[in-house]
């Protein structure tokens, strides 16, 4: 997968991890946000009957961490708050496209390496277009990165502010 990935992975190593572009897309919510999420997703797996489980213990004292709520939470906050409907939608498909985006021009970043190794000369004009394909590729995941963001909050606020739960 690495291999498949390098030159994202690369240029998020230089770029994300050593000059701090990662910060534009990995902010954490802060201390109230959080356990406001927590005790409305709590209440919510409650409301959708987590007790009439077999075991319910088995979710007791952060188990459930490990299981995929996010989706219950999505699919709750799609379908019980109309006003977001089309926002979400709009994050959905952003991300899809720009997902799609960076891996084209990853894949085409490796394949031009390929070409450029096997077939061509390594000179400034295809190290710059090489340059330009990953950097295109990395572009395209930190804005994926940004929707994604926006679409889980987007999910989360919507339980927050629910007077249902």
């Amino acid at each position: 997968m690495i291999f498949t990935l390098f030159p994202c992975v690369c240029f998020d190593w230089i770029f994300g991890q050593l000059l701090g572009f990662k910060r534009f897309y990995t902010k954490s919510l802060d201390e109230f946000l959080q356990d406001m999420v927590v005790s409305k997703a709590n209440r919510l797996i409650n409301k959708l009957g987590l007790e009439k489980l077999e075991k319910p213990e088995k979710y007791d004292d952060g188990k459930g961490n490990d299981f995929d709520f996010h989706r219950i939470i999505t699919h709750y906050a799609y379908e019980n708050s109309k006003n977001h409907q089309a926002k979400m939608s709009n994050y959905v498909a952003l991300y899809g496209f720009l997902r799609t985006l960076s891996l084209i021009f990853n894949f085409l970043a490796i394949y031009f390496f390929i070409r450029v190794f096997f077939f061509l000369e390594f000179n400034l004009n295809n190290g710059i277009i090489l340059f330009l394909l990953s950097g295109i590729s990395y572009l395209s995941f930190m804005a994926f990165m940004k929707f994604y963001r926006r679409y889980t909050l987007e999910g989360l606020m919507i339980i927050v502010i629910d007077n249902e739960i």
